[in-house]
């Protein structure tokens, strides 16, 4: 897994992927200030972005916010000298806010400068610094500015796995289907439901009815099994006891088709390629007139959809952590072959 870096990047390649970061983040009207593409032009009297934030006011009102941005790319800390230029340059137009974009870190002299600054001056503008952790957070759902500027490599989703499922996956884990369900057992039920419930269908596989013709009715309603985790339980050890699968490759089965839709529904590194797909699918319908009598309920599906994808998927990946933490992490403790008796046939395979 590659770590987080912009080390690689050169001081034109940081400003531009600053540009594009600002881009991303919803600010408007972006401009970089350096004039050309060349590593000897210089910024625009202290700044290198200047930029504008759309702001919701309480009554719905919008204002434009206007900032100022000045990016520091350096392997080392940024020395207080180098932010001199943009202070006096925000004092004689006066933005909204400035902001500092450092690669890596300021250095203590620079943020001692700053808090002095802000304590002697009492800027009428206020003073915001991103240093590495910062803009690792912030790019996490920019899956394809990672992959432009090569910062993460090209599956920036391994960047998230839990060290659990990591871990599970590198091993070959044998565990009881006894301690399973405790472990199962022990889990808030509704986060449980909320985990399993493709697993639950995936194993039991339930039948459906013929729907009523004319009538609306959901595909839950068409369930003829019951589809539980109860149901599941019972399932999984009617597989066993039929001898259709091993017990290892039951759970096993189990446990990675539920990390597998976790982690897919919960990749928060590629909210914004699923965000754009919905788009360009709800522009698809718009123009095309796709399902005419009912295009405009699924155009406002679509646009909710959209609006709660990043919310959707933080919960998403929160269920995942609790399943890792909670299931992955005490299967991975289990010490089976301190269970086993001599008689058992699993004793002398190891």
């Amino acid at each position: 897994m590659k770590p987080f870096s912009l080390d690689h990047l050169s001081e034109t390649e940081f400003e531009e992927f600053s540009y594009d970061l600002l881009t991303e983040l919803g600010f408007v009207n972006v401009t970089w200030r350096k004039g050309t593409g060349l590593k000897s032009s210089t910024p625009d009297r202290g700044r290198d972005v200047e930029c504008q934030l759309k702001i919701s006011d309480i009554d719905g009102s919008i204002f434009l916010e206007k900032w100022f941005v000045q990016c520091k790319h350096y392997k080392r800390g940024v020395p207080a000298t180098e932010l001199q230029g943009i202070l006096t340059w925000a004092k004689a137009e006066n933005p909204d806010k400035v902001l500092i974009i450092a690669s890596n870190f300021l250095s203590n002299p620079a943020k001692d400068f700053l808090k002095d600054y802000k304590s002697n001056n009492k800027p009428s503008f206020k003073i915001k610094v991103w240093e590495r952790p910062d803009l690792e957070k912030l790019t996490l759902s920019k899956s394809r500015l990672l992959r432009k500027y090569n910062i993460v490599g090209e599956h920036s989703y391994l960047a998230i796995l839990h060290n659990a499922h990591i871990l599970y996956m590198k091993s070959i884990q044998i565990n009881s289907l006894q301690y399973l369900f405790d472990t199962l057992d022990k889990l808030d039920p509704k986060k449980r439901d909320e985990i399993l419930g493709f697993t639950y269908h995936e194993i039991i596989q339930p039948r459906y009815r013929k729907p009523i013709p004319g009538k609306k009715e959901l595909l839950k309603e068409l369930l003829i099994d019951e589809v539980t985790y109860d149901a599941f339980k019972k399932t999984c050890y009617r597989i066993i006891n039929s001898n259709l699968i091993s017990t290892i490759s039951l759970i096993s089965l189990i446990v990675n088709l539920t990390l597998q839709y976790l982690i897919n529904i919960g990749d928060k590194t590629s909210v914004d390629e699923f965000i754009q797909k919905q788009k360009r699918f709800l522009e698809f319908i718009e123009e095309e007139g796709v399902y005419n009598g009912s295009r405009n309920a699924m155009r406002q599906s679509i646009k909710e959809r959209i609006a709660t994808t990043p919310e959707r998927t933080q919960h998403n990946y929160e269920i995942y952590e609790y399943f890792c933490e909670n299931v992955v992490s005490a299967l991975l403790l289990e010490d089976i072959f301190s269970k086993l008796k001599p008689s058992s046939p699993f004793y002398y395979t190891i």
